[in-house]
Parts: C-alpha cells; sequence; structure tokens
C-alpha cells in the first residue's frame, strides 16, 4: 500500500462550495439564535473558549490541540455587531486568509506551560486585550459572560476593571 491510499491528495474538505448545505445561511441562523437568546437572558456580550462554542458563533475552523478551553484561542461575540476571533499561531494567518470577512486577530495564549511570571505576564495582556476590545466596542461597562470558570481568567480581567458572569454556558446551552 502507498501512503497515498491513507492520505488521498485530491482531499476537499466540506466548505461553502458544498451544495446539500447552505453554509452562510446556518452560521447567520446560529449567531441570531445565540444573539436572542443573549438578549431574553440580558447578556450583552460573550467571550467564548469552549471549541464548540467558538464555531457555533464564529465560523473558525475549529482545527486546534484540544476541544477543551486552552487559552490559545477564544471569540468575542455581542448582540449588535460579528464576532472577533481571536486565534493563535499559524493558525491565525490561515483563518484570517480563508474568511476575509472574519475579524480574525492574534490571540494571546495564557495557560500554556511555562514560568509563574510568565503566565502571570501573559493573562495581564490577554486582559488588557480584552479591555481595549470593549472599549472599541462602546462596552467598557458590561458585565462580560464567560463560558468557562477558571480562577486566572476570572482575576485577570477583573483586575483590569472587567466584571464578569459564567451566563455564557446557559446562553450557549440554550442556543445550540
Amino acid at each position: 500500500m502507498e501512503i497515498d491510499d491513507f492520505y488521498p491528495t485530491d482531499f476537499v474538505a466540506m466548505d461553502d462550495r458544498e451544495f446539500s448545505v447552505d453554509f452562510a445561511k446556518l452560521r447567520n441562523q446560529r449567531k441570531e439564535k445565540a444573539r436572542k437568546v443573549m438578549k431574553d437572558l440580558g447578556v450583552e456580550a460573550m467571550l467564548l473558549f469552549q471549541e464548540p462554542n467558538i464555531r457555533y458563533v464564529s465560523r473558525g475552523t475549529g482545527r486546534t490541540v484540544t476541544e477543551r478551553a486552552t487559552g490559545f484561542r477564544y471569540c468575542f461575540f455581542e448582540v449588535n455587531s460579528e464576532p472577533v476571533l481571536f486565534e493563535f499561531g499559524m493558525l491565525y494567518m490561515y483563518t484570517k486568509q480563508y474568511n476575509p470577512d472574519l475579524d480574525v486577530r492574534a490571540s494571546i495564549s495564557f495557560l500554556g506551560m511555562g514560568p509563574q511570571g510568565a503566565r502571570e505576564n501573559q493573562l495581564e495582556k490577554f486582559a488588557q486585550q480584552i479591555k481595549a476590545l470593549l472599549k472599541e466596542k462602546g462596552l467598557e461597562h458590561v458585565v462580560l459572560s464567560l463560558d468557562v470558570v477558571e480562577p486566572r481568567i476570572i482575576n485577570s480581567l477583573n483586575k483590569v476593571g472587567i466584571e464578569t458572569s459564567n451566563d455564557a454556558v446557559r446562553v450557549m446551552d440554550t442556543a445550540s
């Protein structure tokens, strides 16, 4: 057997060219459903870390090291605008190139291995990045809903004046 028998070179992943599914319509329906649930629950903005939730609202590729919240990628989603996907490493360039209409920005990874001081520094940069985004969107005073309960994330956001809740968990469970 040849290696190409296991890894076909002419493989094309499912994308918008598939005729049986209107992916643009599906993505819009998902975002609108999430927005409706957010309005019903009084949630103005969410910061998502869980892979299924990120894919649900952003059409991010979902290619990552794990399905759990890693701190390598995250997605900001609010009621009145399109999602902002924070992507890491080579996935940042890949996602930006193949999704030109999606707001893709470089993430600041913070939950990985490393010396304690370095992680704290990364968490501070991450929190400042999110604070700047909230200011850019005119949402400095909203409660930011998270889909994880991770003390390091919550504490870093609180330190820069961002109040958090975990209502995003309810939003995404209801929407999906």
